[in-house]
């Protein structure tokens, strides 16, 4: 089911002219239990390098069980950016949430503990509208060449 909304929604995205970039599936977990405000980690994703620096706009859909509670927080990070998916359990209705990272080698989505402690979600995400950086052409230095100055005669002088 949860491939069927993500080949759904990057057909959707392929429709209306946006390129999608990548594209993965944080399975659903059977239970994260900790203290409110733990972070736990629930999924790491490489980059392809030629997308390592780019802006990207980024598509979460949360996927929840029939399990609500308040607070729950899902963080996507990559490089030195993060997207926060706020409250991501409160019903059980897919929910699209959609940001920008600045992709770095890996994303990773991470889950905040509400008040009861506990998760058991997951997610789609797709990245989306990540420019194509046109490979660089190499800088060419350009050194001033100057021909020598014509030499200067003189005479020796002879001391002695």
């Amino acid at each position: 089911m949860r491939l069927v909304r993500l080949v759904v929604l990057a057909g959707g995205l392929a429709l209306i002219g946006v390129p999608v970039a990548g594209a993965f599936t944080v399975p659903p977990v059977s239970v994260v239990n900790g203290a409110e405000g733990e972070v736990h980690l629930l999924w790491t994703e490489p980059v392809p390098a030629n997308n390592v620096g780019q802006d990207c706009e980024v598509v979460l859909t949360r996927n929840n069980n029939e399990s609500t509670r308040e607070g729950t927080d899902l963080i996507l990070e990559s490089g030195s950016t993060s997207i926060v998916a706020e409250n991501v359990e409160h019903d059980t209705a897919p929910q699209t949430f959609v940001g920008h990272l600045t992709l770095g080698t890996t994303v990773t989505v991470s889950v905040r503990l509400g008040p009861e402690g506990e998760y058991s979600g997951g997610a789609d995400v797709v990245e989306t509208n990540c420019p194509v950086t046109p490979a660089q052409p190499p800088v060419q230095v350009e050194t001033a060449t100057q021909a020598a100055p014509p030499p200067v005669l003189t005479s020796p002088n002879f001391t002695g």
